[in-house]
């Protein structure tokens, strides 16, 4: 989630780092997706816990680009797992 965000707002390293943000983004996905094939009983438990990822990640990503990242969501679990969504 972490990358998404540098995405969104991370705009001075944006031009610079968009590429390698992306390919985090896709390895993140196709590891949650073997996952979630291994053990479909962790979808439910990735949905309880989404909110509370998301929070983390934006007050991480608060303290890594030094701007604020407001703590509402801004992808839902759908997007964070579509392959072709794009922040």
């Amino acid at each position: 989630m972490g990358a998404s965000l540098k995405l969104v707002y991370w705009e001075s390293e944006r031009e610079r780092c968009e590429r390698g943000w992306k390919a985090e983004i896709t390895t993140f996905r196709n590891h949650i997706q073997k996952l979630l094939k291994d053990s479909p009983s962790l979808k439910p438990y990735l949905q309880e816990i989404f909110a509370e990822c998301y929070s983390d990640a934006s007050e991480s990503m608060s303290i890594l680009i030094g701007v604020e990242i407001p703590q509402d969501q801004i992808v839902t679990l759908e997007q964070v797992l579509d392959k072709t969504y794009c922040p």
